[in-house]
C-alpha cells in the first residue's frame, strides 16, 4: 500500500512545477476542465484536456472494397470546412482491424488521418470541427495535362482539338497517362503552350 501511494505521489509531483502549477507539455487550447478548486485529485485521472495546435486527426470510414488500397503512412490531405480553399498535408496514422458494420451487407473500417504540417499555419482549429480527408493512391508532378473534357476517345485512340494561331482548328492524336478524374496527363502528342478546346454545355433561360 505504501509503495502504491508513493508511486501516485511521485506521478502527481512530476506533473507539478516548483510553484505547484500544473503545466501542459504542449501549446494549445483548454478544451475541458474536470476539477474545481478544493476538490481532491485522484491519480491517473484527467485534470484538464488540451487541444494542441501542432497537428489534427480526422477519423473517416472506408468501405471494405477500398480499404485494401489504404496503408499506414500513405500520403493524404485534410481540408477543414471552416477554412475554404486551404488544405493540410497529412498521412494515414492508423487503420482499425475490427470492422464496423454500416449496412446489412457492407462493412467499413475506421482510418485515422493525421496532419503532418502545423495546424497554426491555417488558423485556430477547435475540437469537433468538420473536415474532409483525402487519401492519395497515386500522384504525378510536373507533367503536361489537359482537362478530361478535352479528350475524345474513339476506336481505341485518344485525340484533342487544337486551336491554331490563325484561328483554325486541327485534330491531334495524343497518348494519355494518369487521370485524377478532372485532368488527364498527356505523355505525347502535345507541347506546352498549345491551346486545346474542351467540350462545354451552355444553357440559356
Amino acid at each position: 500500500s505504501y509503495d502504491k501511494l508513493q508511486n501516485e505521489m511521485d506521478e502527481i509531483n512530476s506533473a507539478l512545477s516548483n510553484n505547484g502549477v500544473v503545466s501542459s507539455p504542449c501549446d494549445g487550447i483548454v478544451a475541458s476542465v474536470s476539477y474545481k478548486g478544493g476538490q481532491s485529485v485522484t491519480a491517473d485521472e484527467t485534470i484538464l484536456t488540451i487541444s494542441g495546435n501542432d497537428s489534427i486527426s480526422v477519423s473517416v470510414s472506408v468501405s471494405e472494397d477500398d480499404i485494401t488500397n489504404v496503408s499506414v503512412g500513405q500520403e493524404a490531405s485534410i481540408s477543414l470546412s471552416a477554412y475554404d480553399d486551404q488544405t493540410l498535408d497529412a498521412a494515414v496514422d492508423s487503420i482499425t482491424a475490427e470492422p464496423a458494420r454500416s449496412g446489412s451487407s457492407s462493412l467499413t473500417y475506421t482510418v485515422v488521418v493525421k496532419s503532418t504540417e502545423k495546424v497554426s499555419d491555417v488558423g485556430t482549429v477547435y475540437d469537433g470541427m468538420s473536415a474532409d480527408a483525402t487519401m492519395v493512391q497515386h500522384a504525378v508532378e510536373n507533367v503536361l495535362h489537359v482537362s478530361d473534357r478535352a479528350i475524345t476517345f474513339q476506336d481505341g485512340v485518344s485525340s484533342v482539338l487544337v486551336k491554331n494561331s490563325d484561328g483554325s482548328t486541327s485534330k491531334k492524336t495524343v497518348k494519355t497517362g494518369f487521370s485524377d478524374g478532372t485532368n488527364v496527363e498527356i505523355t505525347s502528342g502535345l507541347e506546352k503552350g498549345e491551346t486545346v478546346l474542351a467540350e462545354s454545355t451552355v444553357s440559356s433561360k
